[in-house]
């Protein structure tokens, strides 16, 4: 797909872009590690030192990071999308109705001007946290400027 920016008097064609991680428990306000599954970006997607964040070159985002638990009791978990350590979006958490596992996703959207980086942390934990399966994801859908 093809995006044009209409606020502008001269028509530069935008790419939407996407790329698809899947994330772990990285403890409670630690990164979660990611480890890259696609991506279809003009150049490909760059992990933190420790693939526990990624940086994030110019341009508009949109993020949800979504979480496959399986969890015992109470052990829930809230987790949160940080840009350069600043919380972004909306928060989401496990949840569990009748023994059925659920998610809440965590949403951001926000522009990048130069350079930044984009964390998944866990910040609040009841009981204790759940384990996270290889099923969650986090997905990062990019209009390149």
């Amino acid at each position: 797909m093809t995006y044009f920016d209409l606020a502008s008097p001269i028509v530069t064609p935008k790419k939407l872009e996407c790329a698809v991680f899947s994330w772990a428990s990285g403890g409670l306000n630690n990164a979660c590690p990611l480890t890259q599954i696609a991506h279809n970006w003009t150049t490909a997607p760059v992990l933190t030192a420790g693939s526990d964040g990624l940086t994030l070159p110019a341009g508009y985002y949109m993020v949800t990071a979504y979480v496959y638990a399986s969890r015992s009791g109470s052990s829930n978990c809230e987790f949160q999308l940080f840009v350069s350590s600043v919380s972004v979006g909306v928060a989401g958490s496990t949840d569990v109705y009748n023994n059925v596992a659920h998610t809440d996703q965590a949403d951001a959207e926000f522009s990048v001007s130069s350079s930044d980086t984009l964390e998944l942390k866990i910040t609040g934990v009841e009981s204790s946290i759940p384990s996270i399966t290889t099923n969650s994801r986090l997905v990062v859908w990019r209009i390149a400027s």
